[in-house]
């Protein structure tokens, strides 16, 4: 989401501000404390983006049937389901321009 930026001068302002999208997914939220966050979402309503004023974020991915296949946080946290490819020695040579891979167990 790209920063909102708002003009004008504000009169009786009535807290919580929010904003939302077409979807009816809230977008940014601003508390009379001057705490805010916003958030980002996928074509199907899944949170993708978070943000908030303290500087926490979070992105995060879903598969084709909406389940949390990726997360990660701003204090490091990664959780990540996403599939993994299995290569052949010789796709791993295709890819890397090494040729003669040997596979050892560690």
């Amino acid at each position: 989401m790209k920063d909102v930026k708002v003009k004008g001068l504000f009169r009786n302002v009535k807290y919580p501000i929010r904003l939302y999208d077409k979807n009816g997914n809230l977008l940014y939220r601003k508390n009379s404390n001057g705490y805010s966050w916003i958030n980002e979402y996928d074509k199907n309503g899944n949170e993708i983006y978070f943000r908030n004023s303290d500087g926490f974020s979070c992105i995060k991915e879903y598969d084709k049937n909406g389940n949390e296949i990726y997360f990660e946080n701003s204090n490091g946290i990664i959780i990540d389901k996403r599939p993994k490819k299995k290569y052949t020695i010789k796709e791993l040579e295709k890819l890397t321009g090494i040729n003669n891979i040997e596979i050892v167990k560690e």
